[in-house]
């Protein structure tokens, strides 16, 4: 009971961020809040373009691994060591895109960092048969709600819904049932369960449970596991260097502790939207102003149809009457004025427009690293995020590779997307340096990159 009153507490603590989240969820999927009926609206694509720039960005050249060492006799040792981590993330990343994802994994850690402003991984080292089963699973990070202390992240607690049919396997597998969430359901149906990670010291193994959230029934109890740090990786990414606990008047910085690339414009977008919905529908009705019928002795159950905006035609029987077109009026200069305000601060707070591709394609050095600078600027926090979290997981997955003595594997891949170096070999972990330090790099990639290429072959 204590477990769940935490579990219940972490996450009405997390609530404000939720709700932001779910602010700049709307303008990426381009919810239209200014529709009304009979009426223009405007949404902007910005926020999606954004992402999809941003992700491609961070993306588009292969994350390189590198196995750092001071001794001699281990020089060779990493050099298998990054070609071993290149291959399990290669498998990693296609597993992720062939099981209903539809991208790889690294696209979708930085869409949840460039979205969200957080991350949240649960990565481990599972042995089937003593064959090593490297898993990085990525989680919403609006279903994780974490526990800080002053040194390191003291809980976790991850509430997901899955199928009764996969919760009765996992209860099988513990050894333990699923009560009576159970009954009278079918194996299509939902549950809620919540995954609730502590560490009791800061010397002690992390502890795990595992129950339903209907019924609050254990389908883990709770128990010691072999993990010594919690194995879900969570954080914020971007956002203020402010951390509110003890603050009485500090309740909405959860809001903040990470930030979406989307929150420099996120009220800009919103005023935005709703000056060129007005715009749009002032354009409209200049278009089809209204006909109105006048004349003397004219009733309105003579007309065929009602009179508004749009008609096309209006008739009736009274040989008196007369159509006449209302004048539009005016159109409000002051009004591109205001959007022109609008568009700068919305180009200020995103990437530079040449950065989707639309500028030459012979752009100077000076140039080029001025469009770098400006896109550090803004995916800066999440591509250092990406590199630290990955470097982060290598080292765990070492560790753990060597720790446990697994059988020899067969790795696999290219060397670079560069280059067309192939590799097959076998490894085993006696080829892990013993003293070693990693590194993962990310290079931004530009949409000109690839024509800059192409130009550069050709001459």
């Amino acid at each position: 009971t204590e477990i769940m009153t935490k579990a219940d507490h972490m996450k009405g603590f997390w609530a404000p961020r939720n709700k932001r989240i779910r602010e700049w969820l709307d303008l990426e999927n381009l919810l239209d809040a200014n529709a009304a009926k009979n009426s223009e609206s405007y949404t902007s694509n910005e926020p999606m373009v954004m992402m999809t720039l941003a992700v491609h960005l961070l993306t588009g050249n292969p994350i390189s691994h590198r196995v750092k060492t001071l001794s001699q006799a281990d020089s060779k040792k990493a050099g298998q060591t990054e070609r071993f981590l290149t291959s399990i993330w290669r498998d990693i990343n296609e597993q992720h895109a062939l099981s209903g994802n539809g991208i790889s994994w690294d696209k979708a850690l930085a869409y949840w960092m460039c979205m969200t402003g957080w991350y949240a991984i649960a990565a481990r080292t599972e042995s089937r048969g003593n064959d090593p089963v490297f898993i990085a699973e990525l989680l919403n990070p609006m279903n994780v709600y974490p526990q800080y202390t002053s040194q390191h992240t003291q809980a976790v607690a991850h509430y997901y819904r899955t199928t009764v049919q996969d919760a009765r396997e996992k209860a099988e597998r513990w050894g333990s049932s699923i009560g009576s969430s159970g009954q009278n359901a079918n194996d299509w149906d939902l549950l809620t369960l919540v995954d609730y990670w502590w560490k009791p010291s800061l010397v002690a193994n992390a502890h795990n449970t595992v129950f339903i959230l209907d019924n609050k029934d254990p389908l883990l109890t709770p128990h010691e596991s072999a993990y010594f740090d919690i194995p879900i990786y969570t954080g914020p990414v971007g956002g203020i260097p402010f951390r509110g606990y003890h603050e009485q008047d500090s309740r909405t910085w959860q809001e903040n502790a990470g930030r979406s690339i989307l929150e420099p414009n996120r009220q800009t977008l919103k005023q935005f939207n709703r000056w060129m919905s007005f715009l749009s529908e002032l354009a409209r009705q200049s278009a089809q102003s209204p006909l109105i019928i006048s004349g003397i002795n004219l009733r309105q159950q003579d007309l065929k149809r009602p009179i508004r905006a749009g008609s096309a035609i209006l008739s009736t029987q009274n040989k008196d009457a007369r159509a006449v077109r209302l004048d539009p009026g005016r159109f409000p200069l002051e009004l591109q004025a205001v959007i022109n305000v609008l568009q700068g601060e919305t180009q200020r707070g995103g990437f530079p427009y040449v950065l989707y591709g639309g500028g030459n394609i012979d752009l100077s050095g000076f140039a080029i690293n001025q469009l770098l600078s400006a896109a550090t600027k803004l995916i800066g926090a999440q591509k250092e995020a990406i590199a630290r979290v990955i470097a982060q997981m290598d080292k765990m997955f070492l560790e753990s590779y060597r720790k446990f003595n697994y059988n020899p594997i067969t790795i696999q891949g290219h060397t670079t997307d560069r280059r067309p170096d192939w590799f097959q070999e076998e490894f085993t972990s006696d080829r892990i340096p013993q003293k070693v330090f990693v590194e993962a790099e990310i290079k931004l990639e530009l949409p000109s990159d690839m024509l800059n290429r192409v130009s550069i072959m050709r001459q």
